[in-house]
């Protein structure tokens, strides 16, 4: 497991701990304006997974965009590879003689 993801797990597992231990603290609602009174543990988790999404979704929808525009490109690349292959074998370099696709192999006649 790398680093960074096992890192992303300790931190999650102290911030339950601390919200667990913050419930047990304090178990009177707290009042915020247009909501309905809520533990405070609750208003933390609520604020920790809003913030997280807020910085979690900008970053994946542009690397769900980069992912698709890297595929279209490549296909691109493929296609024009592929159909400049089709033309270096269709037509001869020089204009005066056959198209290598029409020669004959020499070692064909050994």
């Amino acid at each position: 497991m790398k680093a960074l993801r096992m890192s992303q797990w300790v931190a999650l597992a102290l911030a339950l701990a601390y919200l667990l231990l913050l419930h047990n603290a304090s178990p009177n609602p707290i009042a915020l304006p247009f909501l309905p009174s809520a533990p405070a543990a609750l208003v933390l988790l609520v604020g920790a997974l809003g913030a997280y999404l807020i910085g979690f979704l900008p970053t994946r929808l542009q690397l769900w965009r980069s992912e698709r525009q890297l595929r279209r490109v490549t296909e691109e690349r493929d296609a024009l590879a592929a159909a400049r292959e089709r033309e270096l074998t269709q037509t001869p370099i020089i204009p005066d003689r056959p198209s290598s696709a029409t020669l004959v192999d020499p070692s064909d006649n050994l």
